[in-house]
């Protein structure tokens, strides 16, 4: 009977610390002064994460800190914690297991109760809108951070829009042995985001200048947050948009995959109804829900729905001829893409619906020319040919009104009327007198030319300035990310015009300045670049890999299967600058086999990573020969990484990244010390 109730007993405590995330169980070499006030807190006023104690530090003020001196005994205590140069003395008094009151110095002690699952819904309205910041200033956010439990989790990650390079970005920041970590995200506006860590996957808005503390504990998958913004990262992590609004049976999502064109239309429409209609259940119970939330899911909802009616034309088995109905165009026109979203970064999934929408419409227009007149006034600009002062005014005219001849009609006629026939005769002259200039800078100007007409469009169609701004600046980026070449100054000054925004002409200026500099300069070690003529031949994937690293045989060889169209691979070449400042790789070969990478692409890529060294050889073999090394070492996606040991022989198809640089160096150690 002793030996039931003493199980009973441990069972009972067991159960009972499991039940609460901020409860620690109780262990020896820990303060027991800290295990009675264990856990995370909130003012019952405000509803606000204040505190934090955990064995090893305390967590106040968006900051950690160190415990100078903690007593606890009877229900009373008092702390002093320490960060830097900062000392807070806290009096500390207990009420039943879930209370604490806690006074500050001298002031009036506060009550704070134990956070449970998760922080109880406020009783008060917030009716702050969102930082905008028009993308005048660029600002970082810093997210500080502690993952409470033990796990071989060494990483927290952030995803976000690059709103002006048009792709998605991931931060990484390393988790120290006590579970804490830092990172800096820069921002042109509030933007949407998405927080990883272990299981952790949430969606949360952050704004410029945001300063927070992010606490999640790993058994219990609670998430926590402290500083600026709570409220709303707080209400997120009780409500995630896509898994209360959108996440249904996994039969009905492939329903909807196979249903085309106005099915496809009204079944989306019938989700977003019923998104709408549980969030709406959701407020009912939550009437003091922020502004902030409720207007970010309601912008969520709309722009998602949108994403994936626009993504529908991927589906298409040919796209020349396949289209999507006009009744479904114009309701994602009208009641989605012309929606309000404020500030328009707001969303990643509108960022998505506005891209493949644009896109779309822009195929369908097959009628984009270029002008002779545009390459004349280009080559009268750029001082290739030399015309009288008004000749160039004439020019300037007549292109202005020919750009304007598919985009918007009624203005090229207004236009028209103004360009005497003498003047268009001047044209047509110069245009005879300068064929060749013209005819040659029509293969370079094309990208200029849809540059020029996009800007034109986006002019014509889009009435909100700011969503304007940005749209401006993000297809003048992906003109230098297309071509690689500069843009002539005067066009670039003049397509800018219409950004008024200091943060993204920088961003554009900076590019602008690093295409035209680049020419100049030429690998460090020309000798990178290997030349394989020589192997045209071989057919077999075992002697062409054998001939490939023959050269270096006596060292190892860290292989990195890559392309120039790799996002991650490009991630993960950001980090090999580090990792080549350390010892243990100045006796590795690196060896870099890029994937359907065009020259010019291969090139630009391994100049901007400063890829080039004595131990560093780039191949760009044929695309057959690439495809029968991929196979013969298994390379299902990219980037992938192989280790050869001195030998020459296979040691793992499964090597390190780069930027597991510790897992990297002791891999590498261990087939140096082979013999």
């Amino acid at each position: 009977m002793k030996l039931i109730l003493t199980f009973f007993i441990v069972l009972f405590f067991t159960s009972s610390s499991r039940a609460n995330p901020n409860i620690c169980q109780h262990r020896p070499h820990v303060n027991p002064a800290i295990m009675a006030i264990t856990g995370n807190w909130y003012n019952t006023i405000s509803n606000k994460w204040v505190f934090g104690f955990f064995e090893s530090f305390a967590i106040y003020d968006n900051k950690i800190w160190k415990y100078e001196n903690l007593t606890f005994s009877n229900y009373k205590g008092s702390a002093v914690l320490r960060n830097g140069k900062l000392l807070l003395k806290l009096n500390i008094s207990k009420i039943g297991d879930s209370v604490l009151k806690i006074a500050e110095a001298n002031s009036t002690p506060i009550n704070y109760r134990l956070v449970g699952n998760k922080l109880p819904s406020h009783n008060t309205k917030d009716v702050t809108t969102f930082k905008d910041t028009h993308f005048q200033i660029s600002e970082n956010a810093t997210i500080t951070g502690y993952v409470h439990g033990k796990s071989s989790v060494k990483q927290f990650s952030i995803g976000y829009m690059d709103l002006i390079k048009g792709d998605y970005k991931m931060l990484y920041a390393d988790i120290d042995s006590a579970g804490r970590f830092s990172i800096t995200i820069p921002l042109l506006n509030t933007s949407e985001v998405m927080l990883e860590c272990d299981t952790l996957r949430r969606i949360d808005v952050i704004e410029p200048g945001e300063d927070l503390f992010f606490f999640y504990d790993l058994r219990h998958q609670q998430p926590l947050v402290m500083g600026t913004n709570d409220r709303l990262h707080n209400e997120l992590s009780n409500y995630q948009p896509y898994e209360e609004g959108f996440l249904e049976d996994e039969n009905l999502e492939l329903k909807y995959k196979k249903l085309q064109g106005l099915e496809y239309l009204n079944a989306k429409r019938s989700q977003l109804a019923r998104a709408n209609l549980k969030f709406e259940n959701y407020l009912r119970f939550n009437p003091f829900a922020s502004t902030k939330f409720k207007h970010f899911i309601q912008n969520y909802n709309k722009s998602r729905i949108g994403m994936e009616l626009m993504q529908k034309q991927f589906n298409f088995t040919n796209r020349q001829i396949e289209q999507l109905p006009e009744e479904y165009l114009l309701y994602v026109r009208d009641s989605l893409f012309k929606s309000s979203y404020k500030p328009s970064s707001i969303s990643g999934e509108f960022f998505f619906l506005r891209k493949n929408y644009l896109d779309y419409t822009e195929q369908k227009d097959s009628s984009i020319t270029i002008q002779n007149s545009f390459l004349l006034s280009h080559l009268i600009e750029n001082n290739i040919i030399s015309v009288p002062e008004n000749n160039r005014e004439i020019v300037r005219r007549v292109w202005e009104r020919d750009s304007l001849l598919i985009i918007d009609p009624v203005k090229a006629a207004q236009l028209t009327k103004s360009i005497t026939i003498s003047e268009l005769n001047i044209v047509n002259n110069l245009e005879a007198k300068y064929s060749q200039q013209v005819n040659e800078s029509a293969g370079l100007l094309a990208g200029i030319t849809l540059l020029d007409h996009k800007l034109r469009s986006l002019k014509q169609e889009i009435v909100d300035e700011d969503t304007r701004r940005l749209l401006v600046g993000q297809a003048i980026y992906a003109y230098f990310e297309s071509n690689k070449t500069p843009l002539p100054s005067s066009l670039l000054k003049k397509f800018s015009a219409s950004l008024r925004s200091s943060a993204i002409t920088s961003i554009l200026s900076e590019y602008q300045s690093y295409l035209i500099k680049m020419p100049e300069g030429d690998f460090n070690y020309q000798q990178s670049l290997i030349n394989t003529n020589h192997l045209r031949g071989a057919k077999n994937a075992d002697s062409l890999l054998h001939d490939l690293v023959a050269p270096y045989l006596g060292k190892v060889i860290y292989i990195d299967f890559w392309g120039s169209w790799c996002e991650p691979c490009l991630r993960e070449l950001a980090f090999v600058k580090n990792i080549k400042q350390n010892p243990e790789f100045e006796e590795v070969i690196f060896i870099y086999f890029a994937s359907r990478s065009p020259e010019n692409d291969w090139k630009t890529v391994i100049q901007e990573f400063k890829l080039s060294g004595r131990n560093m050889v780039h191949y760009r073999l044929p695309d057959s020969q690439q495809k029968l090394l991929e196979t013969r070492l298994s390379v299902a996606a990219f980037p992938s990484y192989v280790l050869i040991d001195k030998k020459g022989n296979v040691s793992t198809l499964e090597a390190p990244r780069p930027s597991n640089k510790e897992q990297l160096i002791k891999a590498i150690k261990g087939l140096q010390n082979r013999n």
